[in-house]
């Protein structure tokens, strides 16, 4: 029997309390590096606790601030376009009633549950895994695994690489594990419903109980309105598994199957429809749906995985042959070579948010690459057995520790992957925020003026372009006000409304047009605090902000300080 392989009176391996959890806090401590490196560079500006994916973070801080402030429905607050908004999404309205409850701030809370839930997704997978993986060396190195391995983005021809076309592991935080457990509670809450979704459907193979497949309705039920996305993935992983039973095993067997799989659609159907139908009557929140985000070539993911999925490789091949002349229970194998298959197929399904189908897909990944590097290293001695593994682990995680490294080199240099955004705002900058608060009423619109510098065109003149969103991006989340534009995926028409928003603040174009911009903004305040950062090629541009030229008559200034001013639109 090899150790992919456990009848089910076998007895369950052991692994020590301390060993696991010690694992669980090592790994979270390292995810709080950058963040505590930050946070030691403030020097007197307020350090905002997010770095890479600035943007994202901002929207599930604005949705927490709606659930704090007792809202049950959702409404984008990155636009000002008509809506009628969506049901609140549970995640974030509990943890936003958690930061209204405790007082905490909502980043504290999103940070807490960045926490809370890499424990659960460790608790999740060690179920999994421990009740079919005989062997405790081997069960120790799938959490070990899943916890630390990547791909190969860090090698030196992929380091200048920019944007999509280069190894996942450089980017995409939810195809990592690891990269998950560093930025997102709601890829490690999701993913870990994805985990206990397949514990219990393959608890439910063959079975005449439909307790399992209860069970896995019940989290399918919640996972449809935390990330539907992951309903399509575990949708197309359960449809190859069910085919191979359907080869492997009895009529019986298989029927018994196909009516617990059933039962836990029937119970997981209903909110995805809800979801589904909720999205098409919402013309602004299908547009962010319907925002690109396509998975890129195979090559990217291959090497995203890197060594990691060339041991999950050998593991599969080696297994093949083994099963050949094996007559015990089917193996765990399988199930997860399918799981990594069918989850990438399903990242390359016909949908605008391909790549977002890729989360989940390094977990079978890592189960099996331990598989793999288990079987390499299980007739050596003890102490090169141990060494073996923490040279592979090592190896496994350097696009990790590189992804850490590049995010503290951004703090230093105060700036976020997006370009367009800083981990720290002014103390000017907090200061007007809080005015905010306190003296504009909810139902009117803010809009933070983005800072805007010289450009020169490939035709030698000169153009105007944007180097900071920062401000239009964080204040929903802190004020609970909307904005025109501020985030590129939630406000329709991103491009254009940037373009409006420099038009509103240079002096070049005409007052009669400024105006017929605002009569479409339904913008009722502006922040201006781009005062202290400015160029001899930028200033001509916010000359009007800076007192050099009259302000416009459509603005009256309403509060300042050294680094921001708000202004009213009369």
């Amino acid at each position: 029997m090899t150790e992919s392989e456990m009848p089910l009176d076998a007895p369950r391996p052991s692994l020590s309390r301390g060993a696991f959890w010690g694992l669980v806090c090592l790994v979270i401590l390292t995810t709080f590096v950058p963040y505590l490196y930050g946070l030691s560079l403030a020097d007197g500006r307020q350090y905002l606790w997010m770095g890479y994916n600035f943007d994202d973070v901002c929207v599930y801080l604005s949705w927490m601030r709606q659930g704090a402030e007792g809202s049950l429905r959702t409404y984008n607050l990155f636009t000002t376009d008509p809506q009628n908004g969506l049901v609140a999404n549970p995640l974030f309205l509990v943890l936003g009633l958690v930061s209204k409850v405790t007082s905490l701030p909502l980043i504290t809370v999103f940070q807490g549950a960045r926490v809370l839930f890499a424990v659960t997704l460790f608790l999740a997978v060690k179920k999994l895994i421990e009740t079919r993986i005989s062997n405790p060396k081997t069960l120790w190195t799938s959490l070990l695994f899943i916890a630390f391995s990547s791909g190969i983005g860090w090698l030196p021809p992929f380091s200048n690489l920019v944007g999509f076309d280069s190894p996942i592991d450089r980017w995409q935080p939810e195809a990592i594990t690891y990269l998950s457990l560093y930025l997102n509670p709601l890829f490690l809450a999701s993913m870990t419903l994805q985990v206990l979704i397949l514990h219990h459907l393959l608890e439910s193979v063959g079975s005449s109980e439909r307790s399992s497949a209860l069970k896995a309705g019940g989290w399918g039920f919640l996972l449809a309105l935390i990330h539907g996305y992951d309903i399509i993935s575990l949708g197309v992983v359960w449809a190859l598994y069910l085919i191979y039973q359907f080869r492997t095993n009895s009529k019986e067997s298989t029927a018994a199957t196909l009516k617990n799989t059933l039962v836990a659609g029937a119970i997981t159907l209903p909110p995805a429809l809800f979801m589904y139908l909720q999205l098409k009557s919402n013309s602004v929140f299908r547009q962010r749906v319907e925002v690109q985000t396509l998975t890129g070539s195979p090559l990217w993911i291959l090497l995203g995985y890197g060594l990691t999925l060339g041991l999950a490789l050998y593991a599969i091949s080696r297994n093949r042959k083994h099963q050949a002349s094996s007559e015990t229970q089917a193996s765990f194998a399988p199930f997860l070579t399918l799981w990594m298959i069918g989850n990438t197929l399903a990242a390359y399904l016909p949908f605008p948010f391909q790549r977002k189908m890729l989360q989940g897909t390094h977990l079978p990944i890592a189960i099996l690459a331990a598989l793999g590097i288990c079987s390499l290293l299980e007739a050596k001695p003890k102490p090169t057995y141990r060494i073996g593994l923490v040279l592979t682990t090592l190896l496994l995680s350097i696009s990790n520790l590189a992804f850490l490294y590049r995010d503290c080199t951004n703090n230093a240099a105060g700036l976020v992957q997006t370009g367009q955004h800083r981990p720290y705002l002014l103390r000017g900058e907090v200061e007007a925020l809080d005015w905010i608060k306190q003296n504009v009423p909810k139902t009117e619109a803010v809009q933070p003026l983005p800072w805007i510098k010289a450009l020169q065109k490939p035709d030698g003149k000169m153009g105007t372009t944007i180097s900071d969103m920062t401000l239009a991006c964080y204040l929903p989340s802190v004020t609970g006000h909307k904005v025109y534009c501020g985030h590129f995926g939630e406000t329709p028409d991103y491009a254009a409304k940037i373009f409006d928003l420099m038009s509103i603040q240079v002096p070049y174009i005409t007052e009669q047009t400024k105006r017929e911009l605002l009569a479409k903004m339904h913008v009722k305040y502006f922040v201006f605090s781009q005062k202290q950062i400015v160029t001899e090629e930028t200033e001509p541009l916010i000359a009007a902000f800076r007192g050099s030229l009259p302000l416009p008559n459509f603005l009256k200034k309403v509060y300042g300080n050294n680094d921001a001013d708000v202004y009213e639109v009369q």
